[in-house]
């Protein structure tokens, strides 16, 4: 699995991603046609070398004829990406990420997303930077990305609402859930466009992956800062785990007077509501009394809503969380014609690409037992000799 761990110690914005894409190697020619599958105008792009603090960085520039300078709102921008023929996946990426800034920008200013105006953020350069960063991602055959604590700087910046405050509003919207650290450096250094780039795409933020490195690309900010070097650092390499892995939260409860018949309702609302499994696991409590303990698994971004709602939905007066870490493996659902029809099968592998498990969907068995008039364990036995063979 080929990974990109984003080490954002000066912060991150969009020409420093496209400069540190190029210098891993992604062909400047390939950058360029991407771009040109674009319907922009009146702009012009500089790829040079520089020198920040000792280091050599690839700085990208993107030169814009203001005269002929366009106002797009988020409709625009989806309806300008969708017409084009870019490859299906840097579409979506690039959707994905304007799609958070849109949000953002809809939350800060109080409009419908789609009347959102976006200014900086929806300027030609940005345009250039995120559909050039998605492409440059799916060229590079990036498969997970990983970023380092944002550092986000300190002060004021000058906008097109006039001077706002650094971290800008819609960068600390855009960041809602990531971690974050203050700074002593009185510039900007996480733009709204690096800020959804990020967000979009990392899997985790923190520490670096364990990894074989392969390439390292530095990509160069405009700024000049005194304190540090105004780069952003991908790095680029193989993953040595053999299973993926995540940082997640348990919670869970203890409840002895809840009626069982609202219990039976609340597996399926933990799920809808976000949660990532569920168990209700019969227990004795205080006094000898039957009981339940509520057990789930979620993300970070969900943890609050589901507190809130076993405080809403059952009679516990206290909640326990603790963060773990889950190894999975990778998982994808493919259709297979057998002797029996077409059934869908779980195929899950480590992260080299072995196979170890194979299992039928369930549903389809059963559809199949009655198509053939087999009994289900018959044809789950049958059905199984199909798979082994797959599996091979």
């Amino acid at each position: 699995m080929r990974i990109a761990y984003f080490d954002c110690f000066s912060g991150i914005c969009g020409n420093m991603i496209l400069g540190a894409m190029v210098d891993l190697g992604y062909p400047k020619e390939a950058l360029l046609e991407t771009i040109n599958l674009l319907d922009l105008k009146g702009f012009s792009i500089k790829i040079n070398q520089v020198i920040k603090k000792g280091i050599k960085a690839t700085h990208l520039h993107v030169d814009i004829d203001y005269k002929n300078k366009k106002s797009r709102n988020y409709k625009d921008i989806r309806e300008l990406i969708e017409k084009t023929n870019l490859n299906d996946r840097v579409k979506t990426i690039s959707l994905e990420i304007f799609s958070l800034l849109a949000k953002a920008e809809a939350t800060i200013h109080g409009v419908e997303i789609d009347d959102v105006h976006f200014h900086e953020v929806g300027a030609t350069d940005s345009i250039i930077d995120i559909v050039g960063g998605a492409a440059a991602l799916v060229g590079l055959n990036i498969d997970v990305v990983y970023s380092s604590v944002l550092s986000l700087g300190s002060g004021f910046v000058d906008c097109q609402h006039g001077k706002l405050p650094i971290p800008a509003p819609a960068v600390l919207e855009i960041l809602k859930g990531v971690p974050i650290e203050g700074s002593f450096i009185k510039e900007e250094l996480v733009t709204p466009t690096g800020a959804a780039f990020v967000k979009s795409l990392s899997k985790e933020f923190g520490e670096m992956p364990d990894m074989v490195i392969e390439k390292i690309g530095y990509g160069a900010g405009d700024k000049d800062i005194e304190e540090i070097p105004n780069l952003l650092r991908v790095i680029l390499g193989e993953s040595t785990k053999s299973y993926e892995n995540e940082k997640i939260w348990v919670i869970e409860t203890d409840i002895d007077d809840l009626n069982p018949q609202i219990t039976g309702d609340l597996l399926e609302l933990f799920l809808e509501k976000g949660a990532l499994d569920v168990n209700l696991i019969p227990v004795y409590m205080k006094k000898n009394r039957p009981g339940i303990t509520i057990k789930m698994l979620a993300r970070e971004d969900k943890k609050k809503e589901l507190i809130d709602l076993i405080f809403k939905e059952t009679t516990t007066i206290g909640i326990r969380s603790y963060l773990v870490e889950r190894f999975k493996l990778n998982r994808e659902i493919k259709s297979i014609n057998t002797p029996f029809g077409s059934l869908k099968v779980k195929i899950s592998k480590d992260n080299k690409g072995n196979i170890l498990n194979i299992s039928p969907e369930f549903e389809d068995l059963k559809k199949l037992s009655v198509k053939h008039n087999l009994p289900l364990k018959e044809l789950y036995q049958r059905i199984n000799i199909e798979l082994i063979k797959l599996k091979d």
